[in-house]
């Protein structure tokens, strides 16, 4: 019976413990600078325009918008071979960056640099060399700002 006492309380414990790290993990982690929601609608022609650019093969009833971030937009699509995509557009240009293709599972993101935002964004005067990562969530997009760091 004292053993059977034992196993629970060494579960019991693990089991507080894996919690309590998750939850310490869960407020010290990285928190995005925004969160982006899904827009009405599929792509436009700009889209279109770029995926065929990217010589993505998309089903074109998959393709989701989300809301702009700093003058860019983020895209997603499914490749006709199961790939999931995701690009960010620049409607100024118009042009493409960042864009990825992964299998399903796979950490979906994509990474610009400032060059490719919106001059008339007043937060837009980050350091040359900094990078905005876009965080494909499936019914959002998580944005994370590495500003680089000054000359001195």
């Amino acid at each position: 019976a004292t053993r059977a006492r034992r196993s629970w309380f060494v579960a019991g414990t693990l089991a507080v413990l894996f919690a309590l790290a998750y939850t310490v993990g869960w407020f010290l982690g990285p928190r995005p600078d925004a969160v982006l929601h899904q827009s009405a609608g599929g792509g436009d022609e700009v889209v279109f325009s770029m995926l065929d650019f990217l010589g993505a093969d998309v089903d074109r009833s998959s393709i989701r918008g989300y809301e702009p971030y700093r003058g860019v937009e983020p895209w997603f699509a499914v490749d006709r071979q199961g790939l999931q995509c995701f690009m960010i557009i620049d409607r100024s240009g118009p042009m493409v960056d960042g864009a990825n293709c992964v299998p399903p599972g796979v950490g979906l993101f994509a990474d610009i640099g400032t060059l490719h935002l919106s001059r008339e964004d007043p937060g837009a005067s980050l350091p040359d060399g900094s990078i905005i990562r876009f965080h494909h969530r499936g019914d959002s997009v998580d944005v994370f700002v590495y500003p680089a760091s000054k000359a001195d």
